[in-house]
């Protein structure tokens, strides 16, 4: 099966990379254990690890359950406790939108399980449907008042970064040092 790339995916995963993501492009599949191959070969290449322990938001398992049982994943507590994720190498999970001006996600939830997954681990991968792209911000505020149980959300440009007052950049001291989003190809119309 050949996956198109949209104009609005291409555009977006520019400017992504710009901000200093990582971007990986998942295949569609009917199964989670060919997507969890293709995760885990990309996480044990960056976190140079031969099996990283993975934490995984509640998100996850809601909208990939397939994924979360073909990596066989560890969780990072029912109450995100925080000495769990430090221990994990990867944080993951699933951005509502991408917005394809800036290359940024949009990440929803105001649980502290959904949010700090993405921020303790060192490496975060956000698990991005490529037909959730939309062109903007405005864009992105029309879907997110059609979704208020989606709660809060947070627009994340690239990795952590932040600057002395002799600009010393430093990537990675208030979030992830790695920032992955991977293009799921097709998602939604597999649902």
């Amino acid at each position: 099966m050949t996956s198109t790339v949209s104009p609005n995916s291409e555009a977006f995963a520019e400017r992504a990379q710009r901000a200093g993501c990582v971007i990986e492009r998942l295949l569609p599949a009917e199964s989670g254990e060919a997507v969890a191959a293709q995760l885990l070969e990309v996480c044990t290449r960056l976190s140079g690890v031969s099996r990283p322990r993975f934490a995984f938001a509640p998100s996850v398992a809601q909208d990939y359950p397939e994924l979360v049982e073909a990596l066989r994943v560890t969780t990072a507590g029912p109450h995100g406790d925080v000495d769990e994720l430090r221990q994990a190498h990867v944080g993951l999970c699933v951005a509502r939108a991408g917005l394809m001006e800036t290359g940024s996600v949009v990440l929803a939830g105001e649980a502290p399980e959904e949010r700090l997954v993405w921020l303790v681990p060192r490496i975060a991968v956000v698990l991005l449907d490529e037909l959730s792209i939309v062109p903007g911000l405005d864009e992105a505020l029309t879907l997110f008042g059609s979704h208020r149980e989606w709660g809060a959300f947070t627009l994340v440009t690239g990795p952590s970064r932040t600057s002395d007052v002799e600009r010393v950049l430093t990537v990675g001291v208030q979030g992830a040092e790695t920032f992955v989003i991977a293009l799921v190809a097709g998602r939604n119309e597999q649902k």
